[in-house]
């Protein structure tokens, strides 16, 4: 993990546990509730790795538990900064995919199964598309 991420990816889970607790009865969702679940990134010809951040937050009523994380391929290596989101909490995903493969348009996917004591394992797809020019 570079510096600058180290620095970086603990201040914006900081920042995005900031966002207010929805009041009882509002942003009931059944999961976590991911601002994005699609992410472009544009890419130089010489650039051999790239970060895609995820943000969410727990919309639901009930604690959220991680339970796994899985990428489609050894290339692209995901992280959350912890595996229980607490109502009214948000946190980001990393994802950090190496770009060594020469391929102008990049498609990668990770797959985030989760549950709250309620309901059984629900899985979201995030995806991740990289161009060259």
């Amino acid at each position: 993990m570079t510096l600058l991420a180290r620095i970086i990816y603990p201040a914006l889970a900081f920042l995005a546990s900031l966002s207010p607790i929805p009041a009882s009865g509002e942003g009931k969702a059944e999961g976590l509730s991911w601002d994005k679940q699609v992410i472009q990134l544009p890419l130089e010809p010489s650039e051999t790795s790239a970060e895609a951040w995820f943000t969410f937050s727990n919309e639901t009523g009930d604690a959220i538990h991680i339970v796994d994380i899985q990428s489609d391929c050894d290339c692209l290596v995901p992280n959350m900064d912890r595996s229980v989101y607490y109502p009214g909490e948000s946190g980001l995903l990393l994802a950090r995919v190496d770009l060594k493969r020469d391929e102008a348009l990049i498609k990668r996917r990770v797959l985030v199964s989760s549950r709250t004591g309620k309901e059984a394992v629900r899985t979201t797809e995030l995806l991740i598309i990289a161009r060259r020019p």
